[in-house]
């Protein structure tokens, strides 16, 4: 978990250094749930993680900023949206940003322009890193429950249970109301509020909204 966290924070800074350098250049949990048929809420969580193929929409508050965030994963093609202007209100008012990872390409779209920036993977030298972040949802990991309790999330006690992993990193899952609100790891002050988990992907969730213009266009 603190790894996927830092991962997931570490894919965030390089897109937005990436698009800073082509600009200089030129609750609870909500709806669909997260449990399956004859599993407890943490079992079908995992296993909705390690499919591959899932929605989930979190807040989680890193260094004092709170950012609204929503994953989506479907086999190799990975989208992140994220309310965070990347440009700090240079191209204009921008209320959210997302990345798209599709085949060998990458893009940086902004709904809010109808514009979209576009780099191949190999260009921007991350394909070991991105093969890290896909591989890291618990995929091949032996999780054992060593302990559970109450603490305080969001100023409400609920219950978690904690995991140990095969490296010895522990994943700490809340639970309320028969669904997985929250993770994170007890050693970190990182913990993702999930909003909304599901297993089906939206068409369209990976392209590019036709008729969007490439910002990069003639450069």
């Amino acid at each position: 978990m603190k790894k996927f966290i830092a991962l997931l924070m570490a894919l965030v800074m390089v897109f937005a250094f990436t698009a800073c350098n082509e600009d200089s250049g030129s609750g609870s949990g909500g709806s669909g749930g997260n449990s399956r048929k004859n599993e407890d809420p943490i079992t079908s969580f995992i296993s909705m993680m390690q499919s591959g193929k899932f929605v989930i929409d979190f807040s989680m508050d890193s260094m004092g900023m709170v950012m609204n965030m929503s994953l989506a994963m479907d086999g190799d093609n990975m989208a992140v949206t994220m309310d965070l202007d990347m440009f700090g209100g240079m191209l204009g008012d921008i209320s959210s940003t997302k990345i798209i990872i599709k085949g060998d390409m990458a893009f940086i779209v902004f709904d809010d322009l109808e514009m979209y920036m576009s780099e191949s993977i190999e260009e921007m030298g991350m394909e070991d890193f991105l093969e890290e972040m896909m591989l890291d949802f618990f995929n091949g990991v032996n999780l054992q429950k060593i302990g559970d309790g109450e603490a305080d999330l969001d100023g409400k006690m609920t219950a978690y249970e904690d995991y140990k992993d095969n490296d010895g990193e522990i994943s700490r899952f809340f639970v309320d109301g028969g669904k997985v609100v929250a993770m994170g790891s007890p050693d970190i002050d990182e913990v993702m509020m999930i909003t909304r988990i599901s297993s089906t992907v939206p068409s369209g969730t990976f392209d590019v909204p036709a008729g969007y213009t490439d910002m990069m266009a003639g450069f």
